[in-house]
């Protein structure tokens, strides 16, 4: 009997004989479930139920003493089976039952097309399946072209880049992010895509994210598979966040572009930073910059696109790291309409300085900031600093090893951040007089 012809429900008076046992045939859905149940009068007869596949292979099976049977079989595919329900007698010859029988399929995941995205943000994990989801979209990797997918969009809310993973996943996933307008006529344009990552047969991709922009991120299996996952989104985090590993920054004219959007707030609160209410600064960028002489160092945020704050520290030990509260040497939060920061100060040769740049607010966000600093020297001729590779160790050897390197048209082992040649600053390079002021100015002499 072919159960597809009809709605769930019951079949009344069945007969089922010795020699004549009863087969029905019903499709279940993927991953859907079918569930049978007989009831009959024990005692003129033992009806035992078993479910088969369609070559005959035993799916579940009931077999009780009672005067009922109950089975129920959930397939495990992402397509539809034809299974087979038997019902026999296990002894005497004939007896009467009733047969309820339901099926129920499972619903695709909301976010099943791209026109249905789950947002998600950067710091967040989520679980997710792909179980009863339709193949929508394509991908460049993992062969995942006819395997179910379900979509994601973030939108980031300031420019970072950002990697996001299925590490721990219970199936082989594929991870593909691109940016488009679903539906649309114009061709997926595909950041990056991955099967396998770290050694598993989980994915991980990464991509820069600009702010306000949506990006539509892809979960599938390679080659058909699917099943549930994790999804983990991280943004990768500024690598000047910590003052303690803080860049050096070019005093004479130097400018730094700087996102502070990952950062966190490790500066100590200063008193001399009190602006509308807050001495502190937020999401703070570090720059350490040492003084060659005396002179004058302005320091300004000119072209940020956001409401800057900035200071300067200046520890007697030399050392990266504020001391603690109130240790600011000067501290500026507004100098002009546009919230931009300035500050101007006198420089001690020698002296290590540690930028310190972030936002007034704990919550902005869309933060591009702009750093200039310019040196004013008033000492004669000003050497650079003879931390010639920028690796904070000062005096040694290795910063004149580097030099004659570089000078010589070799490599810095601290490339790229060592300076130029022209180390006495006179515009002539490579000319010997730079050498000879290096070794002078390291051997606590004059610049040259």
């Amino acid at each position: 009997t072919n159960l597809d012809v009809y709605s769930n429900g019951t079949l009344y008076s069945r007969v089922v004989k010795v020699n004549d046992e009863d087969w029905y045939r019903i499709t279940v859905p993927p991953f859907g479930t079918v569930n049978f149940h007989t009831n009959f009068v024990h005692a003129d007869g033992d009806i035992d139920m078993y479910i088969h596949d369609a070559c005959g292979g035993v799916l579940a099976s009931s077999t009780g003493t009672t005067d009922n049977e109950n089975i129920s079989w959930t397939n495990p595919n992402n397509f539809a089976r034809d299974i087979r329900l038997r019902v026999f007698l296990y002894n005497d010859t004939r007896n009467i039952y009733y047969l309820d029988f339901s099926r129920y399929g499972v619903s695709a995941p909301g976010n099943d097309t791209c026109s249905s995205p789950t947002p998600v943000t950067v710091g967040n994990d989520y679980f997710g399946t792909t179980f009863a989801a339709n193949a929508n979209g394509a991908a460049s990797c993992g062969s995942s072209n006819a395997s179910p997918d379900v979509y994601y969009t973030i939108v980031p809310s300031c420019s970072q880049d950002i990697v996001i993973d299925t590490f721990g996943s219970a199936f082989d996933t594929v991870l593909s992010v691109t940016y488009i307008v679903c539906g649309s006529a114009d061709p997926w344009v595909e950041f990056d895509c991955n099967d396998d990552a770290a050694g598993t047969y989980q994915s991980q991709v990464s991509f820069p994210g600009t702010a306000g922009t949506t990006y539509y991120i892809r979960v599938s299996g390679y080659n058909g598979a699917y099943g549930t996952f994790n999804l983990h989104v991280r943004g990768v985090a500024s690598v000047y966040d910590s003052c303690a590993s803080a860049p050096y920054l070019d005093s004479n004219g130097g400018t730094a572009m700087w996102s502070n959007c990952t950062a966190s707030t490790d500066g100590p609160p200063d008193d001399i930073c009190l602006a509308f209410g807050s001495n502190q600064i937020y999401r703070d960028i570090w720059y350490t910059f040492v003084a060659p002489c005396a002179g004058t160092i302005d320091l300004n945020t000119f072209g940020s696109n956001f409401d800057t704050k900035i200071a300067v520290y200046a520890n007697p030990d030399n050392s990266y790291c504020p001391p603690g509260p109130n240790s600011a040497l000067v501290c500026n939060d507004d100098i002009n309409s546009a919230l931009e920061s300035q500050v101007v100060f006198n420089t001690v040769p020698g002296q290590r300085y540690m930028y310190r740049v972030g936002s007034y607010s704990a919550t902005a966000t869309t933060n591009l900031g702009r750093l200039t600093a310019t040196f004013t020297p008033n000492c004669g001729p000003v050497c650079d600093s003879i931390d010639y590779n920028a690796d904070g160790l000062f005096p040694d050897t290795l910063d004149i090893d580097d030099f004659l390197s570089v000078f010589s048209g070799g490599p810095c082992s601290n490339d790229p951040v060592c300076a130029d040649i022209d180390f006495n600053n006179d515009g002539l390079f490579p000319d010997t007089l730079d050498i000879d002021s290096l070794l002078s100015v390291f051997s606590g002499g004059p610049c040259l």
